[in-house]
């Protein structure tokens, strides 16, 4: 077929399928077929080039392409978040082509916020070349040393003193006077943030260029108290504040209460307690955010007591003996939406949870629970009773300490719930088949658990499913053994599976088919093996999946026929992948071979036996070589330390090699039997008795797609 008349996608497509078809069925037939698959194979990869040449030219491939609004919103994002050092990247960006370089340029909004740190060489070129390139745009100003900076970069700022909206200085620990500060330069100042100084610093900056006084700061404060403050101009006022533990704190909060966010936290200063019987704040408190952490619990059930209908957040670490009679004062907070509790101790009034509670209008639940005591804390009256006073929450994210437990069907009281997240939790075994979440709203899970747990919930609703194994090496005993099955009857609308990395000693094999996931993760060894097995086995199991992440690969022989079985299987309806995402360096033999696939094309590569190799090369590899894994797998020096073991290790691996099945459906049909005897040694990997470590502090995360490079 001569591929250059025919340019058409929709029949190039067609065809190419048609082909793979074809090559499927002469693959699985016995007749000695070689010379007709060889002249089809090499005419599906002609067909396939020019299909892909088609599709390259009609896709925007470059962000030259894409709308300049849209172009610079991304700039800017990426800017900002590094907005210390924002200038080296843009100005890098700059070096990409001549249109960027000349939107970047001429555009006086990706250049307005200035931060250059004090300590650069260039720092007076760069604020200079700021300035004038964001002119005539307000600007924002950040510093981390600010006394400094303000030193530093006063002359230069002078002339656009006009322009400045807001200030944001961190380390504000030395006294800061600067004619450049004061209210008549600052025409325009919109808002201040000041961290890290103490009350005095803070107070007298205000009060010198500002104008305000803040009558919280007392004279008998200690100098080693400090402070957090930021104000805006729009009220004149303080809108968050940061203070810390102090005998004072009564007082203190007299002269705050119309502030919107307030945080109090206990930094481990000696405090008399005593005079504080006296100083309770009498005054309702106008706070909208509240947090209090290692403040005493008279002073903060007293402080949430005085708060009105005007809290909508609330933070607090309290005991866990005392939870029920906090959660009793939050009776009358009706704006109340969002709570967070951070729980100490190892003892829980469980008769109060006996009691109906009066309704909450909680939205967002978050509660980190420790316990220090001996065998498990049961935690399910009291998440009942908090379930049951705010049906309506729609985000709940509950962290342990391993040493909680949960009756899992307590979840079926979330109504509307939105998001679900839970770890560190010991699960009640219960002797229902399935726990189904009810709730319509439900789209992100994030759950860890025994794997026995995941097989029995449902939900039809959860869009994005995170799953994490317990069991560690710790474990006492012999490993055990989990199947797993995750499958549209349970989980009909996850379009996202994530199971994260984990070294554990337990086999966790299964399967999983859901036939509307595009992504997925798995990072746990025994069941990404056994997964990548399932799917070269059943491709139609997961007929849309588009993308995949790899935290680890136990068997590159697996992973490579998987890859090979789902292009086949396109002609049967099944997507074709088009990202793969790794999280350790890949040699470059396999990196051409899974572009290769992405490209849709069918090419040659190294035997099975050779490719299994290539997963366990830290078995093999010269031990007196020093380095990493991923650094030898990319080539490069590193001077990572090898770990001293005894030979037991590499003889353990050889014999697993002597009889590697070349037929790839024997190589399937025995996979099982290998990886038993492997997984011992993956164990041993795990506990970091490998003469070699997986990875170094270099970042090797590796995204593959049809457009990679080989290199």
């Amino acid at each position: 077929m001569n591929c250059g008349i025919v340019q058409d996608p929709q029949s190039l497509g067609r065809e190419r399928l048609t082909l793979l078809s074809q090559i499927e069925r002469l693959q699985n037939s016995s007749d000695e077929t070689t010379d007709v698959l060889n002249i089809l194979i090499t005419e599906y990869n002609e067909i396939t080039t020019a299909y892909n040449q088609v599709l390259d030219a009609s896709r925007t491939r470059s962000p030259d392409q894409l709308p300049t609004e849209l172009w610079i919103k991304i700039i800017k994002e990426v800017a900002v978040s590094h907005w210390d050092w924002s200038y080296k990247i843009l100005l890098i960006l700059t070096l990409v082509s001549k249109k960027w370089a000349a939107v970047i340029l001429e555009t006086p909004s990706l250049w307005v916020s200035i931060g250059c740190p004090t300590d650069a060489e260039d720092f007076d070129a760069v604020i200079s070349v700021q300035l004038t390139l964001s002119n005539p745009l307000p600007l924002s100003i950040r510093s981390r040393d600010a006394k400094t900076f303000v030193q530093q970069a006063a002359p230069l700022l002078s002339s656009h003193a006009h322009r400045i909206e807001d200030l944001d200085m961190v380390s504000l620990n030395l006294p800061l006077e600067h004619p450049l500060l004061s209210t008549e330069s600052l025409t325009s100042l919109r808002s201040v943030s000041l961290e890290g100084g103490d009350l005095f610093t803070i107070s007298q900056f205000f009060r010198r260029h500002l104008g305000i006084e803040l009558p919280f700061v007392m004279k008998e404060d200690s100098e080693l108290l400090v402070c957090d403050a930021h104000w805006e101009a729009n009220n004149g006022k303080l809108t968050h504040l940061w203070l810390p533990l102090s005998e004072t704190t009564p007082q203190r909060l007299n002269f705050v209460a119309s502030v919107k966010n307030v945080e109090i936290e206990d930094t481990g200063h000696s405090i008399d307690y005593t005079i504080w019987e006296e100083e309770l704040p009498s005054s309702r408190l106008g706070f909208q955010s509240l947090s209090l952490g290692g403040v005493p619990e008279r002073l903060l059930q007293h402080i949430v007591g005085r708060c009105d209908t005007r809290l909508t957040c609330l933070s607090v670490e309290i005991k866990l003996s005392n939870l029920y009679g906090f959660l009793e004062t939050l009776n009358g907070l009706s704006g109340l939406e969002d709570l967070s509790l951070r729980t100490i101790e190892d003892r829980i009034d469980e008769g109060g949870f006996k009691q109906s509670p009066a309704p909450l209008n909680l939205v967002n639940f978050t509660w980190m629970c420790g316990f220090s005591g001996q065998g498990l804390l049961d935690i399910t009256p009291c998440l009942l009773w908090l379930f049951q006073a705010a049906p309506n929450m729609r985000r709940v994210v509950i962290l342990g300490s391993g040493k909680q437990s949960v009756d899992p069907t307590i979840f079926n009281n979330l109504k509307h719930i939105f998001s679900l997240s839970t770890h560190e939790i010991n699960y009640v075994q219960t002797t229902l088949e399935e726990i189904a979440i009810p709730s319509p709203d439900l789209r992100y899970m994030n759950m860890s658990g025994d794997a026995a747990l995941f097989c029995k919930l449902r939900s039809g609703s959860v869009t994005y499913l995170c799953i994490e194994f317990d069991g560690t090496l710790d474990d006492a005993g012999e490993a055990s053994e989990i199947p797993l099955l995750l499958d549209d009857e349970h989980w009909s609308s996850v379009t996202a599976l994530a199971i994260p990395l984990q070294w554990s000693t337990r086999l966790v094999f299964g399967s999983i088919r859901l036939s509307k996931l595009r992504t997925l993760s798995i990072g746990h060894q025994s069941f990404a093996a056994a997964l990548y097995r399932n799917m070269a086995l059943r491709p139609e199991d997961l007929p849309l999946l588009e993308k995949i992440i790899v935290p680890v690969v136990v068997e590159w022989d697996i992973f490579i026929i998987m890859l090979e079985r789902r292009l086949m299987a396109q002609s049967r309806g099944v997507s074709t992948l088009q990202k793969i995402v790794f999280q350790r360096a890949v040699s470059r033999p396999i990196r051409k071979i899974i572009i290769m696939n992405l490209r849709g094309l069918l090419v040659g590569r190294p035997s099975n036996y050779d490719l299994s190799l290539y997963a366990n090369c830290d078995t093999i590899l010269d031990p007196s070589i020093p380095g990493c894994m991923s650094c030898h797998l990319q080539q490069v020096y590193c001077p990572q330390p090898i770990v001293t073991t005894g030979s037991s290790l590499f003889s353990g691996a050889s014999h697993l090699f002597t009889k590697y099945p070349e037929d790839e459906a024997e190589l399937l049909a025995t996979w099982e039997s290998r990886f038993r005897q492997l997984w011992p040694i993956i164990q041993q990997n795990t506990g970091h008795q490998l003469t070699r470590a997986g990875s170094c502090p270099r970042s090797y995360q590796i995204e593959l797609t049809r457009d990679s490079n080989f290199n």
